[in-house]
């Protein structure tokens, strides 16, 4: 019997190769800002050439692959960050292309308005 475990790497680039998974290239993003940085990932905001819109980049250190799949699975829904696809930076290093929240992240909103 054959190993069938898929490498988190493998399975990102099946999901970009199968086009489950938007591929945008990194040279796309300028005026790159780091706007925030964790235990986990830290996070850019970027402009995207094609759009004419900010978006934010994050670079995820660990658990890249999990985060991804659950924002593919609730993006859809209203009240939800945007998930615009993938992108690979100059190190190597997948990102996340997300909209860009302009009143910070989810702990400040909630301070702020409660």
């Amino acid at each position: 019997m054959t190993n069938t475990l898929v490498t988190p790497k493998k399975w990102l680039e099946r999901a970009i190769s199968n086009e489950d998974i938007n591929n945008i290239g990194y040279d796309k993003f300028t005026n790159h800002s780091k706007i925030g940085k964790g235990g986990f990932a830290t996070v850019y905001k970027c402009e995207w050439k094609d759009c004419g819109s900010t978006v934010a980049l994050k670079c995820i250190k660990d658990d890249f692959i999990n985060e991804l799949k659950l924002l593919k699975k609730v993006s859809n829904y209203p009240n939800i960050i945007s998930f615009y696809g993938v992108t690979k930076d100059a190190e190597g290093c997948y990102n996340l292309v997300m909209e860009y929240a302009d009143e910070g992240n989810l702990r400040k909103y909630l301070k702020k308005k409660l």
